[in-house]
C-alpha cells in the first residue's frame, strides 16, 4: 500500500542525512546552522514515517503529513544554498519526491 512513500521517504532520509554532514564540512557552517538543522529533522521524520507505514501504523497517515511539512521547509531551505552546494540541490529533489507520494 505505502512501498512507494516508504521508499521516497527512506532515500529522503538518506540524502538529508548526507547534505547535513556535508555542509558541516563547509567552512562557515553558521550560515548553513538552519540547512542542518531542518536536514536532520526532515531525515529523523522521513525514517519513522517509513518505518510506522512498513509495519501498517493506524497513524502513518499523521506522521506523513508532518513528514510532507518539514520536506518542505527542508527543500525551501536548501533551494537558497543549491546554487553553491551541489549536495543541496539533492535534497530538493528528494524532498519533491516525498511530496508526490506523500500526497497520493
Amino acid at each position: 500500500m505505502y512501498l512507494s512513500c516508504i521508499e521516497a521517504c527512506r532515500k529522503c532520509a538518506s540524502e538529508c542525512e548526507y547534505c547535513a554532514t556535508e555542509c558541516l564540512k563547509e567552512s562557515n557552517i553558521m550560515v548553513l546552522s538552519r540547512c542542518i538543522s531542518l536536514t536532520r529533522e526532515c531525515a529523523t521524520v522521513c525514517e519513522a514515517a517509513a518505518r510506522l507505514m512498513s509495519i501498517g501504523g493506524e497513524y502513518a497517515m499523521l506522521l506523513c503529513n508532518a513528514c510532507f511539512e518539514i520536506c518542505t521547509s527542508s527543500a525551501q531551505e536548501c533551494e537558497s544554498d543549491s546554487k553553491a552546494l551541489e549536495h543541496a540541490g539533492i535534497v530538493l529533489k528528494n524532498a519533491a519526491n516525498v511530496q508526490r507520494n506523500v500526497a497520493r
